[in-house]
């Protein structure tokens, strides 16, 4: 293929790239996201913020079901991340207000609802025996009837009203254990919305806010970027224009980012929304579950109950007043109650409970309170006291292990408590919900996400890969051009993913391998039309003229094409018909015209069959050439050295092949009225639609002359001087020398010996 249909091909192949890669760059600009990009984007490693901590809000027993959490063990909560340090606390839980499901509490309810009922029963039983012993007229009996239906009413009554009491002090609870914790944050888009008002009908510290947590997925339903800020309208009619949303974890952070804002320390997509990462499975987020906080909660209250039993057991007799572990208890327990300003202090005094009851385990105050029943209870002998007596010591014993017990609970998980907690950003709810704000949280406090590349970079990058891989297969074939066009196409797709692998910048690689595949594409379907075109070019010009082979291997390697002049050392054959075929010899025309034909069919398939190239042909001789162009191509895509060139022996080989070939022939004897003339030289070769392939040259036109002068000679072979030289083992003899009217030098010919 020439230089210029190769550039051309080029841009043909080039142009519908460029409008691929506009076209797409259109489409998938925001960026639009999809499959490959979570595939890829689990290739690359984010880091892990090791502030974040998720906390799963199931109940390990159902309660009120996995969506809902009761205020009780909301205020236990946030009461123990105040106390382990943590920082901040963002619910994403509705919270009903209802009891926490406490042993104590249960019992209250069952036992209000057991003296309403019993109330009720007996009411009734009262009624019936009366009506039975006629105490009543039975017509009194619809008014007693009404009365007994009213006092029924009463007793709902006091029952929603005691609920009701008591949902209200619990909601209060909650939201003084939230001022109390000071950074605990609940977002406005929850599905249940109860908690609305605090103490007074004031807004509660837990109120709705205008914040939200529940991003938008993309339309395919995953969720791959989250906005910290959405522009919403208003929704009340007197209010007119826009107000911003924030996202809760980005209000909660936010101070983080001042002054200069989300926008100058993360990448944004179109839509203003961060392209967070995603950890791996093993480095993911840490997790705790709720049931811990309220397991601690509710080992810690058994612990001070113990305390409790152990102070009327009088075993904190020589514990100093202040330092007595039930009275820092009650004390913390009142300092928290009294606000977040004396927070520190409760913190202090309930950092001394823990040590002054572990002082006192391991003080041998135990030692000498069962020594001194044992001095007494052998002293008193078998008196009798002394059952009561052993009954105390083993009371002691038994508290003092149930103390060390529970101490020893309380103390492993307060530690486990502390060590996931302090200065914790933790999330609460289910963990669909705590992982996608999650993940935002982790872009923030890590300052990494991804960085959505711009549309007109991802362009002129498409179309770069597009314009490199349209050069590199401009001059291929139609199979090379596919296999090394995919290729350089996937290279390019792959490229750009390790770009986003190894950098953040998420430019689809889609867009260039689409681009760079279209050009393949056109380049393909170029090559192939163009194949075929050539095809039957070279099939035209060069098929009645060389062996199928040889034609097979010029199609393949597209040279030399039939516009091409070449010139080369060749040595050239001559075949003429001696036998008389002139007009009137044949008096039928039709049958002389067939002596031709026949006679040309012959030779032709006789050169073809030899590896030659007919040159030319006329009435009554056919031209063969042995070193043409032709079978040059033939050679070399065989990957056979040529014996033409590069050696010293290519005069010899061509001239051998030449007059091996017309030996051959005048041995057998159907062809005894064939002569030849063989000459060698310099001949240009080419081809014109009027005479196909020939050859122009002196090799030519003395060969011409060589296979006249045989029947004057009466030789079936002449061969000139420049043959005879390069074969010096053939015996020839000098016949005569040819002088050319142009005044070149002459030169002699030689009839083969041994030819007949």
């Amino acid at each position: 293929m020439s230089k210029k249909n190769s550039w051309l091909r080029c841009l043909v192949s080039f142009l519908p790239s460029a409008g691929v890669a506009a076209l797409l760059s259109v489409l998938l600009a925001g960026p639009r996201l999809g499959p490959l990009y979570d595939f890829l984007l689990r290739l690359r490693p984010p880091p892990v913020s090791a502030e974040i901590l998720l906390i799963d809000s199931t109940m390990p027993t159902g309660g009120l079901g996995n969506g809902i959490l009761e205020p009780g063990a909301a205020s236990s909560l946030l009461y123990t991340l105040a106390e382990m340090g943590a920082q901040t606390l963002i619910i994403q839980v509705p919270i009903l207000g209802l009891p926490a499901g406490g042993s104590v509490g249960e019992a209250e309810i069952l036992h209000r609802f057991d003296e309403e009922f019993s109330l009720l029963s007996r009411n009734i039983s009262n009624l019936f025996d009366a009506i039975r012993t006629g105490s009543i007229a039975p017509a009194e009996a619809a008014r007693y009837v009404g009365m007994l239906v009213e006092l029924s009413e009463m007793g709902k009554e006091r029952l929603i009203s005691d609920l009701v009491r008591r949902d209200e002090e619990s909601i209060d609870r909650m939201e003084r254990a939230a001022a109390f914790f000071g950074n605990a944050r609940r977002p406005g888009d929850i599905r249940v919305q109860l908690i609305t008002t605090g103490g007074g009908g004031r807004p509660g510290v837990l109120a709705q806010q205008h914040e939200f947590s529940r991003p938008q997925p993309d339309r395919d339903g995953v969720l791959r970027r989250i906005a910290p800020v959405l522009t919403v309208p208003y929704f009340s009619p007197e209010e007119a224009g826009e107000r911003a949303l924030e996202h809760i974890i980005y209000g909660a952070l936010r101070y983080r980012l001042e002054p200069d804002g989300i926008a100058a320390i993360l990448p944004l997509d179109r839509s203003g929304a961060v392209l967070f990462e995603v950890p791996r499975a093993r480095q993911g987020f840490r997790r705790i579950c709720i049931s811990e906080f309220l397991a601690y909660d509710e080992a810690s209250r058994e612990l001070r109950r113990l305390v409790a039993e152990g102070d009327a057991l009088g075993i904190f007799q020589t514990v100093e007043g202040e330092n007595r572990p039930g009275f820092l208890y009650d004390f913390a327990l009142s300092l928290r109650g009294e606000g977040q300003e004396h927070r520190h202090a409760w913190l202090a005094f309930r950092n001394r409970y823990f040590e002054s009851l572990e002082q006192f385990l391991n003080s041998p105050v135990e030692m000498n309170m069962v020594r001194g029943y044992e001095e007494i209870i052998a002293a008193l002998g078998t008196g009798a006291g002394i059952a009561s007596l052993v009954e105390m010591r083993d009371t002691l014993i038994q508290t003092f292990a149930d103390l060390r017990e529970s101490h020893s609970e309380v103390l492993e998980l307060r530690q486990r408590l502390e060590s996931a907690l302090s200065g914790s950003f933790s999330i609460l709810g289910d963990p669909a919900d705590t992982e996608a704000s999650a993940l935002l949280a982790n872009s923030i406090l890590t300052r990494r996400a991804v960085s959505p590349g711009e549309d007109t970079r991802l362009f002129w990058g498409a179309l770069i890969a597009a314009l490199l891989t349209c050069l590199a297969i401009k001059s291929l074939g139609p199979a090379l051009t596919l296999g090394v066009g995919v290729l350089l196409s996937l290279f390019a797709g792959i490229a750009f993913s390790a770009v986003f692998i190894i950098f953040g910048y998420w430019f689809d690689p889609q867009v260039p391998t689409a681009a760079s595949g279209t050009g393949v594409i056109a380049s393909f379907v170029w090559a192939l039309a163009a194949k075929s075109r050539y095809d039957k070019l070279f099939r035209t010009a060069y098929g009645p003229f060389v062996s199928r082979s040889c034609l097979a291997s010029v199609i393949q390697a597209g040279r030399p094409l039939p516009s091409q002049t070449t010139t080369v050392k060749a040595a050239v054959a001559v075949i003429r018909n001696s036998k008389p075929i002139a007009w009137d010899y044949f008096p039928d025309r039709h049958a002389s015209t067939q002596e031709v034909i026949s006679f040309q069919k012959k030779a032709s398939r006789l050169i073809r069959k030899a590896g030659g190239a007919i040159i030319g042909a006329e009435e009554d001789s056919v031209i063969a050439c042995f070193g043409s162009p032709l079978e040059r191509v033939f050679l070399e895509n065989k990957k056979i050295p040529s014996p033409y060139e590069g050696n010293i022996f290519a005069a010899t080989t061509m001239a051998l092949q030449a007059v091996s070939f017309v030996s051959d022939i005048a041995r057998k004897p159907e062809y005894e009225s064939w002569h030849f003339g063989v000459h060698m030289g310099n001949c240009t070769f080419a081809w014109t639609a009027l005479s196909g392939y020939f050859a122009l040259g002196i090799p030519v036109q003395r060969a011409k002359v060589l296979s006249r002068l045989s029947s004057r000679y009466k030789s079936r072979i002449i061969i000139s001087a420049s043959v005879n030289e390069v074969l010096p083992d053939m015996l020839g003899k000098k016949l005569g020398v040819l002088k050319e009217s142009d005044g070149t030098d002459p030169e002699a010919f030689y009839r083969l010996a041994d030819n007949g």
